[in-house]
This record gives structure tokens, sequence and C-alpha cells, in this order.
């Protein structure tokens, strides 16, 4: 079923949280978000916050040319919008790995996309972090059925001449090869906000996530359905790309010890300082900052908190993928 894996803010931690995810995937998913997020955010000002509080989750398919090559084939997962114990708001998000979804155009199956997104909204708070490797091992059963890609150029042949038929017998084919170097983002709306859904080449930049955050309220004339192009703008498109790549002197310190098992790249690395939202810092009496900290203990009876049964519940689980 490939490999399930998370990354970003929880409730119960003060800082970035992961496990399963493969290096090259998060680093990308921290390339992305340091571009797009800090963008939305200070266009957004006042309703930042509120906008944010209330989004709802994003399902997302990322093609395989979309994601670093490494990772090896297709990523589906789901987004949060959550925030750390100190209320420095960033998304949680959980995804699989090398499991070949088919794209939801092609295949629009949402079992597993409901499941996984029923559980990172049941464990969104502190009392029931210990229970995020769930996120990590879905049922097998909930997954969509295969469909793999293959080279751009294709041939076919109709021994019997029809070419009405030829080209309906290659339309899922074609759809699924072209869509390797797309990214399609939805979500499925709720009472009072209609369901939404975004495909483009690539990843989306800060204008689209703006209006993925939002969403559209339900009480709007539902518009026609149309194949192209872009949601009224509210704010001058953008690229998803940074206009300077981050200096080394402009990264925080990572939160992941080099020695740490659990992660599962090569060692440790920086987390972008674009990621922080400036808020409050956490308190220094506030407990570990992540499952990935490492805080000096006064003497053996201070090890009180329940950090070390969230991080061995969830490397048992990154550990048999």
């Amino acid at each position: 079923m490939g490999k399930t894996g998370i990354f970003g803010k929880h409730p119960a931690f003060g800082d970035f949280i992961g496990a399963g995810m493969s290096k090259p995937m998060q680093v990308a998913l921290e390339e992305w978000m340091g571009a797009v997020l800090p963008r939305v955010r200070d266009n957004l000002g006042d309703v930042w916050q509120p906008l944010y509080d209330i989004a709802l989750p994003l399902r997302f398919w990322l093609g395989e040319g979309v994601v670093p090559a490494a990772v090896g084939g297709p990523v589906a997962g789901v987004m949060v919008f959550s925030y750390d114990k100190v209320g420095r708001r960033f998304p949680l998000i959980a995804l699989a790995e090398g499991a070949q979804f088919p794209p939801p155009t092609l295949v629009p199956e949402q079992r597993w996309y409901e499941a996984l997104q029923a559980l990172m909204l049941e464990h969104d708070t502190p009392e029931t972090a210990a229970e995020l490797a769930d996120m990590l091992s879905l049922p097998s059963e909930l997954l969509p059925a295969p469909f793999e890609t293959g080279d751009a150029g294709f041939w076919a042949v109709h021994t019997a001449g029809a070419v009405d038929e030829m080209m309906a017998n290659v339309a899922a084919t074609d759809h699924r090869r072209a869509s390797a170097q797309r990214s399609y983002w939805w979500s499925a709306g709720d009472p009072s906000r209609t369901a939404t859904f975004h495909a483009t080449e690539g990843w989306p930049d800060a204008f689209v996530f703006q209006w993925l955050l939002a969403g559209n309220p339900a009480d709007e004339p539902a518009a026609e359905p149309v194949v192209e192009s872009d949601p009224e703008p509210v704010v001058t498109p953008t690229t998803a790309q940074s206009d300077e790549p981050l200096d080394e002197a402009d990264r925080e310190p990572s939160v992941i010890p080099v020695s740490d098992p659990w992660w599962s790249g090569e060692g440790a690395r920086p987390v972008p300082k674009a990621l922080y939202e400036p808020e409050p810092e956490a308190d220094e009496d506030d407990g570990p900052q992540s499952p990935f900290s490492v805080k000096p203990q006064t003497s053996d009876n201070d090890a009180t908190d329940d950090s070390n049964e969230i991080h061995d519940a969830l490397a048992d689980e990154a550990e048999k993928d």
C-alpha cells in the first residue's frame, strides 16, 4: 500500500513533528510551504487567523512529475490546518508515497481520503496525540485500485479501423500519463461551504492556496462548471517559487536530532525560518517541543512527559514501512 507519513504541527507539541515521510518529500513540502504560506499570511493580514482557523481540510494528489524523482510515484494525502501547543499555525500533512494512486479525476473514489481525514481530525488534540500512529497504517482495502503510468508517448491501433472506439480506448491511459505533471487539490465542503477543486501544473501558487484556504460559501450561487482557470483573483497571482532561495544563515536549527533513528532521512536538516509563524514562543516549562526534541532533565524523577510513548508508537509504525 506504499508508505504513509506525517509532517507539520500538532497541538500536543511545541514545534514541527514528522514520521514515516521520505526526506525528499518532506523537503519538497517545506520548500513549497515556505514560498506560499508567508505570502498568503501577509496578504490576508488581520483576516489570516480567522480564515485559517475555520479552513476545511484539503485533499490532494501530486503526479510523479511534480514530486521529487526519489519518491518513485504519485503522492496522495490530506492537509488539515493545524497549530502547535502555543498556537503557531502551520498545516499537519499526512500522505502516502509509492501506492500508485490514480488521479481523482480518473478514479474519484474517496474512501481512503475520507478515512485519513477522519483520523487526523479525531487526533487533533493533545489528549489524542498518542494515537497519531493510526494515520500510518490505514487498511489497504481503502486504497483506490492502482493505475500505473508509463512513458508520455504511446502507440495504439484498432484492427477494425474504428477511430472513435480507438480514441475511447486510449482516453484513460492518455489522461493518466498527462496527469503526471499535474496536481489536484479539493475539499469535500460542509453545510456552510461548497466542495471545491483546483487542478494545476506543478504546485499551487499563493493565489490558488489562498482561494483553497478561504473556501466557497454555500449560499453563493453555484458557478457553472468550467475547464479553465482560476477563481476571481483576491491577490496578484504569484508563482510558488521563492524570489530568492533561503540562505543557510536564514534557517533555524533543526528540531530533529541527527542520531534519532525515527527520522526517515540521513541525519537532520533545518526547518526554514519562513515556516515559523511570528507568534509567542513556548515557555521553558512547556515540556518537550516535539517528539524529536531533546530537553535536559534535572533528575530521573523529572522525566514526566508523555512524548516518549508517542515517539515510540510513531517510531514503531514508521519502521514497519
